[in-house]
């Protein structure tokens, strides 16, 4: 987290100042040493131009290690002496942009008299750690971190007894490794191991001297030693980001420890209660258990932290009411109680957090009205209660917020009318209200927001969109979805507001054409028109378009689509379902550059498919529900990459194209269904292994079903009901199978029922009706537990009748029906 990254900079600075600082009084290098240096320097390769952290994120200057021989080695950059011997005792070549692996015979392993070694953010080439590094017996103070590292830890760090500071973070990157180089480190103050990916247990032998310890980001597995809560000097326990650690907060050992400053344990597996004697922890300032599996309540005692900064609790399974005792921790600039199970009303605690900056209570079960005592947080910048059930109007106490720069309350019970001064608060960027119960009109914007995103969408706003909407200068992101406004809402008004970035108007009662500069917003990337009533031609686009989202789907527009669709060059989704558009479908639209998902879908469409351009980039296509017919061209397989295919309810006739079971080996859902397609189908479906859904129901397809089929591990619905399909295998079905729907309704299938069903352990429907199976009736299908309960699936094929009938010699024909008893499917004879 950031709060722990900064810690580490601030110890790890200080530490390295205090140690390796020059003495003001003239002295010379050491030749010998001089020349080790140089030997060192001169093995790798320093890139002035190489990329590094150190500019930005770490905010350190970089080193250049240009050095003047002909002076003292004591002046040379990175590099302390020893103010009587001139032996060098200290070097500090982090962000020296040193490209290469350090040899076992480094001359650096020959400083015997080194006290303090940084090496931080450097590129060792993914190189190990020599052993030798054990040699520098002297030194106090060692950091590698950042430095691409690799290989294990070796165990000769553990004859560097000296050692107070050690930082091995951000190396390494999951190897398997102990620490048992720790036990013999006694003296070792500060241990950072962040972001090495190594898995491991925390050694019980820990050095009883440790202030800082850092331990996040890594496959720590086991349980938290208890004597780690004992540690009577420790001030910062950072172990966040290790998803296998176990254990629980101690309930006593926290009287002996009141140094203890920083608690992160977020993102384990540590768990159970928040003790009551978190309290005696008087000087801690972040106290960090985000995304764990605490429960209950929150102590009384917490309140007893009054030097707390961050509570971060968010994610969890905490319950009942906050304590009131929060309203002591007068410290507090950030409070993450999001994402848990509290009960009742937010309760009015806050009044005495005047330093507050930042209160996340998002999606926590509240109800209730706004807590007023909220409107005095004269520092807040962030106030998110997103996903509770407050109800209410909004205060206008909101307004003395006046450096608030998010507002969340979406998915609430909040109601009235939206007031025209929420659009006003000077700092706000960011406002959320959707998915509320606000009615009416938009109201009038009076002055010259500084609104960045606003959300209002699910409400029950209606009326005309009010032309001070313009005044939303600084808008990137309107979302204004699923209300009832109304009119033709794409005037002028929307030109001022030139950063728009996504556009949602989708479910209103908007209507009239849609203007072509709509298309020509500078940084549009999302539009959402769909769900209204636009009507007309889709305009000429005279620009070059930003946008990579377009829905206009589900409205009354109509005749052909433009060829200046194609302009849209940005673009990677385009639906443009469930209008009236007509002609043919043109070749061009298959290849506009960064397309993947083209859905054409429920319109009037006619003639036959084009060829298709082997550019097509294309992975979901829908061409369903027009009125396609002809061959399925063979150039189908240039959608190389799709793994979507839906051309089902058109009036495509022939045999299904070889090349899409060749060629497409990604597809994922094949749906043909309802078409004139006929023959037999070809065994190389076979090829399409990746194959999950697959609809070829109510076409003329004959012949035997392919027995690799019922062998696919991946494949959950095999619809190929209304054919003429005349043989199955009896084995079809192999074990292991994920088939969850069969329906090879209406066929000539003949034959005994395929005993091989019995290996469909996860079928939930079964429909093999109108077809000429002869056979005893199947009582292995109670089995089936998955099938004995009726459910429905994405084709809302309830498992309610199905139907086997069978002959005997000289037996009558008996019909077999499901009947519901209890909830369940049993047969009997009708």
């Amino acid at each position: 987290m950031k709060e722990s990254h900064l810690i580490n900079f601030i110890i790890f600075t200080l530490l390295y100042v205090s140690s390796s600082s020059s003495s003001l009084k003239h002295h010379h290098c050491a030749p010998a040493d001089a020349s080790l240096l140089l030997h060192f320097r001169n093995h790798f390769n320093i890139d002035e131009s190489a990329p590094t952290i150190c500019v930005g994120l770490q905010q350190q200057p970089v080193k250049k290690l240009n050095w003047d021989e002909s002076l003292d080695c004591c002046k040379w950059e990175g590099v302390t002496c020893d103010a009587s011997t001139g032996h060098v005792i200290a070097l500090d070549f982090s962000c020296s942009r040193l490209q290469g692996s350090i040899n076992t015979n480094s001359t650096l392993f020959q400083l015997h008299h080194l006290q303090t070694l940084n090496l931080a953010f450097n590129n060792f080439s993914s190189a190990s750690l020599p052993h030798a590094i054990g040699n520098l017996t002297s030194l106090t103070h060692l950091n590698l971190s950042g430095s691409s590292l690799s290989g294990a830890i070796p165990f000769e760090i553990s004859h560097l007894s000296k050692l107070v500071s050690l930082d091995l973070s951000h190396n390494f990157y999951g190897f398997s490794s102990d620490l048992l180089f720790l036990y013999n480190l006694t003296k070792l103050e500060v241990l950072s191991m962040s972001q090495t990916g190594l898995s491991f247990t925390i050694p019980r032998n820990i050095s009883a001297s440790l202030r800082h310890l850092d331990l996040s980001f890594n496959n720590i597995v086991g349980s938290i030693p208890d004597n780690i809560f004992q540690l009577r000097k420790l001030e910062s326990l950072i172990l966040q980001q290790n998803r296998e650690l176990v254990g629980s907060l101690p309930k006593l050992s926290w009287n002996c420890n009141h140094s203890l400053q920083v608690l992160d344990i977020g993102l384990t597996n540590i768990s159970g209660e928040i003790p009551n004697s978190i309290g005696n922890l008087k000087f801690l300032k972040y106290f960090l258990v985000a995304s764990g599996s605490f429960f209950g309540k929150i102590p009384n005692s917490i309140g007893n932290l009054t030097h707390l900064k961050v509570m971060n609790f968010q994610g969890n399974e905490l319950s009942g009411s906050l304590p009131p005792t929060i309203s002591n921790l007068n410290q507090l600039t950030d409070i993450f109680l999001s994402n848990n199970h509290f009960e009742g009303e937010i309760p009015d605690i806050f009044s005495n957090l005047q330093e507050l900056i930042n209160l996340y209570l998002y999606q926590s079960n509240f109800s209730g009205c706004f807590p007023s005592s909220i409107v005095n947080l004269t520092q807040l910048e962030v106030l998110e209660l997103s996903g509770n059930s407050l109800t209410g109007s909004l205060p206008l106490g909101l307004t003395r917020l006046q450096k608030l720069q998010l507002l969340g309350l979406s998915r609430n019970m909040l109601n009235g009318t939206i007031p025209p001064w929420v659009f006003c608060i000077p700092s706000l960027q960011s406002l959320g209200l959707g998915q509320n119960q606000f009615i009416g009109h938009l109201p009038e914007i009076s002055c010259n927001s500084s609104l960045s995103g606003v959300d209002l969408s699910n409400n029950q706003l209606d009326g005309l969109i009010p032309q001070s909407i313009s005044k939303l200068v600084h808008v990137s992101v309107l979302n204004l979805a699923s209300n009832n406004f109304s009119g033709g809402v794409l005037t002028e008004i929307f030109l001022n507001i030139k950063n728009l970035y996504v556009l949602n108007l989708q479910s209103n009662k908007f209507n009239g054409t849609i203007p072509p500069w709509v298309f020509c917003f500078p940084f549009l990337y999302e539009l959402d028109l769909s769900q209204n009533h636009f009507t007309g031609n889709l305009p000429e686009i005279s620009c070059k378009s930003s946008l990579s989202k377009v829905d206009l789907s589900n409205n009354q527009l109509d005749g052909l689509i433009p060829h200046s669709i194609s302009k849209l060059l940005q673009a990677n989704t385009l639906v443009l379902a469930s209008n009236n558009f007509n002609g043919t479908i043109p070749p061009w639209i298959f290849i506009i550059p960064s397309l993947f998902n083209l859905d054409l879908s429920r319109n009037r469409f006619t003639g036959k498919l084009p060829e298709i351009s082997n550019k097509s980039s294309l992975i979901f296509v829908d061409l369903s529900n027009n009125q396609l017919d002809g061959l399925i061209p063979h150039s189908i397989s240039n959608l190389l990459d799709a793994t979507f295919l839906k051309f089902a309810s058109n009036n495509f006739s022939g045999e299904v194209p070889i090349e899409i079971f060749l060629n497409i080996k990604g597809l994922i859902v094949l749906n043909l269904g309802s078409n004139q397609l006929q023959g037999p189908l070809n065994k190389a479906i076979c090829n399409l292994t990746m194959l999950e859904v697959l609809i070829l129901k109510n076409n003329k397809f004959n012949g035997k079903i392919p027995q690799c089929l019922g062998e696919h591990n991946l494949l959950s619905v095999l619809d190929l009901g209304t054919n003429n399909f005349n043989f199955i295998v009896p084995t079809m079905f192999a074990k292991g199978n994920n088939i969850k729907t069969i329906a090879l309704n209406g066929n000539q299938l003949r034959g005994p029922i395929p005993r091989s069903l019995a290996n469909c352990s996860q079928l939930e429907a079964l429909d093999l009706g109108n077809n000429k199976l002869n056979d005893t009736f199947p009582k292995w299908l109670g089995d089936l537990l998955e099938l004995q309960e009726p459910s429905q699936n994405i084709f809302s094929m309830a498992l309610k009748v199905w139907s086997v009938s069978y002959k005997k010699a000289k037996k009558k024909q008996v019909i077999w029906k499901s009947v519901p008893l209890g909830g369940y499917t049993s047969f009997q004879s009708i």
